[in-house]
């Protein structure tokens, strides 16, 4: 099971990159998106989080700041998913060179669903303290 200081270092480093940092490299800042998906999920009280959901969400994120999406290809969520499942299969690409395995210690797919991720029930109880803790 993921360690509290650990998961508190991802929430911090994705809570805190800059928009304009993510905003130029979406493929790779994957703190940015896992933090917003389990933010989400915790304030919004949802068992789970879909791909059109992490995407709208992250432009929200986003636009709070005045930044917005590169283009229609800088879909956090695709990017996400493909990181997600390239690194289950053990594969070593350039999408999982900064996907990190602690996210599947947190987070699952909703019914083995490509499209839908779930906060784990052992850690969620953590990753809520942790969401309020960093406002």
């Amino acid at each position: 099971m993921i360690e509290e200081q650990a998961l508190r270092s991802i929430f911090a480093s994705g809570k805190n990159m800059d928009a304009e940092e993510y905003r130029e490299h979406v493929a790779t800042h994957y703190d940015v998106t896992f933090y917003v998906m389990c933010m989400i999920m915790v304030a919004a009280e949802w068992d789970d989080i879909g791909t059109n959901e992490i995407q709208e969400q992250v432009e929200a994120w986003l636009g709070e700041s005045g930044t917005t999406l590169k283009s229609p290809l800088s879909n956090p969520n695709g990017w996400w998913s493909r990181a997600w499942t390239e690194f289950k299969k053990g594969l070593d690409t350039p999408f999982t060179k900064n996907f990190r395995p602690e996210y599947c210690e947190v987070l699952d797919r909703k019914d083995g669903r490509q499209t839908r991720y779930a906060i784990k029930r052992q850690v969620r109880p953590l990753v809520e303290k942790l969401i309020h803790e960093l406002g």
